[in-house]
């Protein structure tokens, strides 16, 4: 989904690591998710493209800025590090994430891991020469 909103062209890597958290942020799932928790979300932002697509870019910009070959994108139970500054740079604040989750997005392969304990899968993976 964020790959549309994006502003300007990203390496393949970057793409496909904001295209997985747009997904993941549009769809999510109510697994691990308490009664509390629907309320409390129902009361703040949805998860819509007014949201999304800010966040896309920023996701997208704060990775490319970073200059890094590998980068860690953490969600315990709320999103940490790039993830938590491009909710910040966005001027969005009550996107809902999904709980423990790890990306480890790389110019060879992008992995996730979404849920406690969940294994890796490799979403994206650089074209063999």
């Amino acid at each position: 989904m964020c790959e549309k909103f994006l502003k300007r062209e990203y390496p393949d890597w970057i793409v496909a690591a904001v295209a997985w958290w747009g997904s993941a942020l549009s769809n999510p799932t109510m697994e691990d998710v308490s009664i509390a928790d629907l309320l409390e979300a129902a009361l703040k932002f949805s998860n819509t493209s007014e949201g999304i697509k800010p966040f896309c870019n920023a996701l997208a910009e704060l990775m490319m800025e970073s200059n890094q070959d590998m980068i860690c994108l953490d969600v315990d139970y709320y999103p940490w590090g790039i993830l938590r500054d491009a909710l910040r740079k966005a001027g969005v604040s009550a996107i809902e994430f999904p709980w423990k989750t790890h990306m480890r997005a790389s110019t060879e392969k992008v992995e996730v891991s979404c849920g406690c304990g969940a294994p890796s899968k490799v979403i994206w993976e650089a074209p063999k020469n």
